[in-house]
């Protein structure tokens, strides 16, 4: 039987709806009108730390802090815009045949600085030799690549982080798997959520915007595929990105 009450449990959904895209598109627009400037910026900032100009010590570091800060805001945007494109389907896929392994390699290589100050060590764990999967490469690197940075954050340094794919029927499995201290129960539903994060360690200092996970998650849907996050058995965490099979040789 209905209730008074049904009606108005649907306006508001509608209502939390229409809320939550509007403040979307005011997000991705707001990050749109900053992406010129913060750029404008950062060019300003590399001129003065360049060698063209002579500053003293307090200055000098004063500038580096600025230009670390607008690093970071300038990345904050682009992931804010990746991210709204990703949900909105409204990226190109680029098809091309690629290694899966060679892919992996190449994600611990452009992320090698990061892991290497948290003094995280990767591990690319070889699947079947001479695979050629079909995807878009670009798309994929990125995912991936987001994945690795929340490793090389989030993982007990001084141990190896493991990077491996599988290929199953009609899909292909990349796992990077970690040896940091878990997530608690209570945020394992959370973890990909815009802005959200959760601080393990009482001494550990989180460094990102909170939009890594929720980016990568988006970008798999978006190739047509899933990522999901189960925990090891010996602690830390495996994430898994299952994406369907093009063509696999």
């Amino acid at each position: 039987m209905k209730t008074e009450k049904e009606p108005e449990r649907v306006d508001s959904k509608l209502t939390n709806a229409s809320s939550k895209i509007a403040v979307d598109k005011a997000v991705a627009l707001a990050a749109h009108q900053l992406k010129t400037p913060l750029a404008a910026i950062k060019g300003a900032i590399d001129l003065l730390v360049s060698d063209i100009l002579e500053f003293s010590a307090d200055h000098a570091d004063l500038i580096k802090l600025i230009c670390r800060n607008t690093d970071r805001s300038i990345r904050l945007v682009e992931n804010l815009l990746l991210l709204s494109r990703a949900e909105k389907r409204e990226l190109e896929l680029r098809i091309s045949e690629f290694t899966p392994a060679e892919l992996l390699r190449e994600v611990v290589f452009n992320r090698g600085n990061a892991s290497l100050a948290r003094g995280v060590d990767f591990e690319v764990v070889a699947g079947a030799a001479n695979c050629e999967f079909r995807g878009d490469r670009e798309l994929t690197l990125r995912l991936l690549g987001y994945l690795v940075e929340n490793a090389a954050q989030f993982a007990t340094p001084g141990t190896v982080t493991t990077l491996s794919w599988q290929s199953q029927a009609m899909a292909i499995c990349f796992s990077v798997s970690d040896q940091g201290p878990g997530i608690p129960a209570d945020a394992a539903k959370q973890i990909f959520e815009p802005f959200y994060r959760k601080v393990h360690h009482g001494d550990l200092t989180v460094v990102g915007d909170g939009l890594g996970l929720a980016v990568a998650k988006a970008l798999a849907q978006l190739l047509g595929g899933e990522l999901s996050r189960v925990d090891n058995d010996s602690g830390g965490s495996t994430f898994r990105v299952d994406l369907p099979v093009l063509s696999v040789t």
